[in-house]
């Protein structure tokens, strides 16, 4: 299990939405006419939006894009009100402040961005959503090999270049884990 990447929702920097209570309220006020670009229906940013319009109680107006270039471009014009994304794709922008990120759907605050809160801290429990990266093999590997390259990997995600690298693409731990639990966490 190499980690997870929380989705963020973001708005472009200028928006008068400041916050996840501001984004909540106004697609309570107006259901479907908020919109949220995502990289794609069925994305992991869409799915992620949809959970938080099941905790929140709202109803978004989605909108697909091609990837998450084309999602951000249109939020930063102001065409789309919102992007739920992995922060990793969008991560500068943030930084350099032409999108504010309102909250991320992690469980816990993501380090690189440890200002920014997580659903659940920001009044929307329930709204966890991460978008995980494993090594896989087929059925049927030997178990003897799958624990050996577990354990390689697990050596290499402790290397600080490695971990550094991981934080800078906003990516967070899901915790060290067996071959037997990490299909365990699959299922």
């Amino acid at each position: 299990m190499f980690g997870g990447a929380p989705i963020v929702c973001a708005v472009r920097a200028g928006s008068r939405i400041s916050s996840l209570a501001d984004y909540t309220g106004a697609a309570r006020g107006r259901p479907e006419t908020v919109s949220s670009g995502t990289s794609g229906a069925g994305s992991m940013g869409h799915l992620a939006a949809l959970v938080f319009e099941q905790a929140a109680g709202v109803k978004l107006l989605h909108v697909p894009f091609r990837g998450a270039p084309e999602a951000q471009s249109a939020v930063l014009s102001g065409d789309t009100v919102s992007i739920w994304d992995t922060i990793g794709a969008h991560a500068a922008a943030v930084r350099q402040g032409s999108l504010r990120a309102l909250a991320f759907t992690s469980a816990a605050r993501v380090p690189l961005f440890p200002e920014v809160p997580t659903m659940a801290g920001a009044g929307v429990p329930g709204a966890v959503v991460t978008n995980w990266f494993l090594l896989a093999a087929p059925a049927g590997f030997p178990a003897e090999a799958a624990a050996r390259v577990n354990g390689v990997c697990q050596d290499a995600m402790r290397e600080p270049a490695v971990m550094e690298r991981m934080g800078e693409l906003g990516l967070v731990s899901l915790g060290a884990m067996s071959p037997t639990e990490i299909q365990g966490f699959v299922r």
